[in-house]
């Protein structure tokens, strides 16, 4: 689990991110999942950072803020095809859910993400 706060600059999360991953070589599946959501959680937190004020910037037309909206479609996609790849994918995002802290699975939409990649 990484714990990520507030006052990080996007390389020093990035990084974080990058440490949490499980080893490529001795689980494939579990390394491949949680890199896309480390992916989709990166471009949550640069979507969200700000609340409303980047709801704000997204209606004036800001490109910044319009980009951190099109950076989490693309992460989102990506995580949906990840999980739709295998039941055992899916299983090692249910495996990472179990992991989190009370309701984060639920605030960060990954539940929503699951479902989803079950539909054809």
């Amino acid at each position: 689990m990484v714990t990520i706060s507030e006052g990080m600059t996007d390389a020093q999360m990035l990084g974080l991110i990058q440490q949490s991953l499980p080893n490529l070589e001795a689980a494939p599946i579990k390394h491949e999942v949680h890199a896309a959501v480390g992916s989709y959680w990166f471009a949550l937190l640069k979507t969200n950072r700000n609340g409303i004020f980047h709801r704000f910037m997204c209606w004036a037309g800001d490109k910044k803020a319009v980009g951190g909206v099109s950076a989490l479609a693309h992460a989102e996609k990506h995580l949906q095809e990840v999980l739709a790849k295998s039941p055992e994918h899916r299983m090692a995002l249910d495996q990472l859910m179990q992991e989190q802290p009370g309701d984060f699975a639920i605030k960060d939409s990954l539940l929503s993400l699951m479902e989803s990649s079950l539909k054809p």
